[in-house]
């Protein structure tokens, strides 16, 4: 459960860093990074939430929901992020901001939940 969850944190991470120093000449490769992150996130199923079913028994119905609300949570911050950082949207600098932390933030959640 530990490499799904390292997978789905750290590899997006580590993307989400890199994302923002694209050169304007490769436009297809953002959206090709961006399906990268989507598809390495979607392998937290076998982490978090097997994770949660399994360690927490007969509570996994409570530690699950819990595990939704820090997203809906996240689904409020992320706009939050763009309305503070981005005043212009085709300004690659203010977009790179919101980059470094969206990668920041997953290394971080990722040593957490080694210690």
């Amino acid at each position: 459960m530990i490499i799904f969850n390292s997978t789905a944190l750290i590899v997006p991470g580590i993307i989400f860093l890199l994302i923002g120093h694209i050169p304007d000449a490769y436009s297809l490769l953002p959206i090709l990074l961006f399906t990268t992150i989507n598809a390495f996130i979607g392998t937290n199923c076998g982490g978090f939430y097997k994770c949660g079913t399994l360690v927490s028994r007969q509570f996994s119905a409570f530690v699950i929901a819990n595990i939704q609300f820090i997203k809906c949570i996240n689904l409020f911050l992320a706009p939050a992020l763009v309305a503070i950082f981005v005043k212009d949207d085709a300004n690659k600098s203010q977009w790179r901001i919101i980059f470094y932390i969206l990668g920041v933030f997953s290394f971080i959640v990722s040593l957490l939940q080694h210690r």
